[in-house]
């Protein structure tokens, strides 16, 4: 049982690190490059997302709520992964939820600060609320549904 408990740390402390990676990578790419990074993913789904709304979305409106949608889901993901890891290390529910948002909340005022100095990027205090709010999220989904597992 000891030995699970070391794999499943593990792989939270890998995938944390590689999802930080991942979220400075695309931080780091100057705007023109994420931004064409985006509309691709956006004109590819943007016929899936029309039928199944009903609604002429336009690709300009959905490719910025994909790129919101996109802070939102990171940031959930990344305090996710740091509660199960906090709760697998035995710290109290109390306790994980103050490291998982003070970490997840930190690394999204960084990641913004960092964009300062990318070719044709800027630092938004919206990014880190839409950030924090998809951290909140993922503390409150694992809260709810980690209390009998974790």
């Amino acid at each position: 049982m000891k030995q699970k408990s070391s794999i499943l740390r593990l792989i939270l402390v890998v995938g944390t690190i590689l999802l930080i990676a991942g979220i400075f990578r695309l931080s780091n790419q100057p705007a023109a490059h994420s931004n064409e990074l985006s509309k691709t993913v956006a004109t590819y789904s943007l016929p899936y997302v029309e039928k199944w709304t009903g609604y002429d979305i336009g690709l300009a409106q959905w490719n910025h709520t994909l790129r919101k949608l996109a802070h939102f889901s990171l940031y959930f993901l990344l305090a996710s992964i740091l509660m199960v890891l906090c709760r697998v290390n035995r710290c109290s529910w109390r306790k994980a939820l103050f490291i998982s948002l003070s970490v997840s909340v930190a690394y999204a005022i960084i990641d913004e600060t960092h964009q300062l100095f990318v070719d044709g990027r800027g630092a938004s205090i919206r990014d880190v609320a839409i950030d924090s709010a998809g951290a909140m999220l993922g503390i409150t989904v694992v809260y709810l549904v980690g209390r009998r597992w974790l």
